[in-house]
This record gives structure tokens, C-alpha cells and sequence, in this order.
């Protein structure tokens, strides 16, 4: 089995924003992706510490650990780092040979 974990960075324009957006919104949306690019960089930092390595997907990190292969052990090293799991997207993976 096999797990993979991603942490979102941001979203595409159009989720992040509504329709007809106003310079307002941009500039709160600005502060809002201030506030999670430095608080993934801070969790990233605790991750390479921790022996994770980082891929860059499309509007996320893919996160990987060698000892890592399951959604538990995720949760578990993610939280001996100080790191909420809640906050990243965990899936266990289905292995296609067990699959019917």
C-alpha cells in the first residue's frame, strides 16, 4: 500500500476568486496567500527536518517520507512534527493487483 499526501498551496483564479472580482478582493486575497505560503513554508521546514521530501504539483505540494506508507504513519509523523493533519489532503492509495 502506499499513501499520498499533498499540501495545498492555492487554488486556480477561479476558486480562489469570485466572478467580477474588484481590486479589493485582490488585495485580500493577497493577504490571505501571504498567510498560508508562510505558514506552509514554516510546516515545510518542519517537514525536511523530519526527513520529507517535496514535490511541486500544480497548485500544491506533493509531500513523501521513506518510513511513510500508510494514512496512519502519515498522521502520526505529521503530528510528532507539530503539524495538523487535518490541514493536508492524505489518500490511501488502492493498489490496482487488489483491486476486483
Amino acid at each position: 500500500m502506499s499513501v499520498t499526501i499533498c499540501m495545498p498551496l492555492f487554488g486556480s483564479p477561479d476558486r480562489e476568486l469570485e466572478r467580477g472580482a474588484r481590486s479589493k478582493d485582490l488585495r485580500t486575497l493577497a493577504d490571505s496567500l501571504r498567510e498560508r505560503l508562510l505558514q506552509a513554508a514554516d510546516d515545510l521546514d518542519k517537514l525536511t527536518a523530519g526527513g520529507w521530501s517535496a514535490q511541486v504539483a500544480m497548485f500544491d505540494l506533493l509531500l513523501s517520507h521513506p518510513h511513510v506508507d500508510t494514512r496512519e504513519k502519515a498522521e502520526t509523523r505529521l503530528r510528532a512534527l507539530g503539524i495538523d493533519p487535518e490541514q493536508l489532503l492524505i489518500i490511501d492509495d488502492v493498489d490496482e493487483e487488489n483491486v476486483d
